[in-house]
């Protein structure tokens, strides 16, 4: 976290993301993985593990808590789609681009658009 503060305080942009799929999506997923034989995509320790989802939860939470701080602060997507998760991780990188810069980019494309 003290690494986080510095970096900060040297302008150096920290974006920290948690992913959350819910238990649905997971469970989901590991059974497209059988039927589609993408057994690559999970180890047996994944499956295994599967049934510790509800307490991996409470664990996730007490270290997104314990880590975020006001300089780099945690965001987490509930989202089970991929498409959509990557569109949120990069709106908000360049939404605090955007804070950073002082810079509006809806603006600059009406303002473009008008032209």
């Amino acid at each position: 976290l003290n690494t986080e503060r510095i970096l900060s305080k040297d302008k150096i942009l920290v974006h920290k993301f948690f992913i959350h799929l819910s238990k649905k999506e997971q469970k989901k997923r590991f059974k497209e993985s059988k039927v589609e034989k993408r057994d690559w995509e999970f180890s047996p320790y994944d499956k295994d593990q599967w049934k510790h989802y509800d307490r991996y939860q409470r664990i996730f939470e007490t270290l997104l808590l314990a880590s975020t701080t006001s300089d780099s602060p945690w965001q987490i997507l509930y989202n089970d789609k991929k498409e959509d998760v990557k569109l949120l991780i990069f709106e908000s990188i360049i939404q605090k681009l955007e804070t950073i810069l002082g810079f509006d980019s809806k603006e600059h494309l009406s303002k473009m658009n008008s032209e």
